[in-house]
């Protein structure tokens, strides 16, 4: 018997660092950095955004981020793909993991950007290193399939693997039939059973069904 990965699907989440985390500029970047934090604070998403760009144009990796947020949202501003790409690309080379994982998704959807699988691998791979869940079940669905990269089930099972420890219920799910299949890892049913009902436990449906296939309860 054959289980079925579900290896059509990308998580889309789009992250806003919504805690905007502990500031860690100098001094020189701060100032404009807080008075966005402020304002967005208060729901004053013009003014708010006004604040990320000046950051932004210092260098402040945070403040290109949620810039590029913001114009992917349309919030504050006129939504712009251009913009939002311009600004996650500026934060993504500065290491920003959820930069990364957008700019991945933008070159994986062909928004603001040519479509390109290999690029889109690159920065999924980038974010998926700094453990952002959704690049680790993207990057693992692109060498799951060859997409834009080599196909590879050992390292589709890695990254698998890594998001479903994050208890993701999409890459429980794969894993279970890779390891039911015999797929990158050697075949155990146990295992197999064990991540495909964590996934079902999660109400996925893919795993639902197959453990009524398996006849398993």
């Amino acid at each position: 018997m054959t289980i079925q990965k579900n290896i059509a699907s990308r998580a889309l989440a789009i992250f806003l660092l919504g805690t905007f985390a502990a500031l860690t500029a100098s001094p020189s970047l701060a100032g404009p950095y807080e008075n966005a934090i402020k304002a967005y604070q208060a729901e004053d998403f013009a003014e708010a955004a006004k604040w990320f760009e000046k950051s932004a144009l210092l260098g402040n990796a945070e403040a290109q981020h949620n810039l590029g947020v913001f114009y992917d949202n349309g919030t504050g501003v006129a939504q712009s793909d251009a913009l939002a790409f311009k600004w996650y690309t500026a934060a993504a080379k500065q290491g920003m993991k959820h930069s990364q994982y957008n700019l991945g998704l933008m070159y994986d959807n062909a928004q603001g950007v040519e479509k390109s699988s290999k690029t889109a691998a690159y920065w999924y791979e980038k974010a998926a290193e700094q453990d952002v869940l959704a690049a680790q079940y993207n990057l693992a669905s692109m060498y799951d399939n060859g997409e834009g990269i080599a196909q590879s089930n050992a390292l589709a099972f890695k990254w698998y693997s890594a998001a479903a420890d994050q208890g993701y219920a999409a890459a429980q799910h794969n894993l279970g039939v890779m390891y039911y299949n015999g797929q990158g890892i050697k075949a155990d049913a146990d295992m197999a059973i064990s991540w495909i009902k964590k996934a079902a436990g999660q109400g996925y449906g893919d795993a639902i069904a197959a453990l009524e296939q398996l006849g398993v309860e």
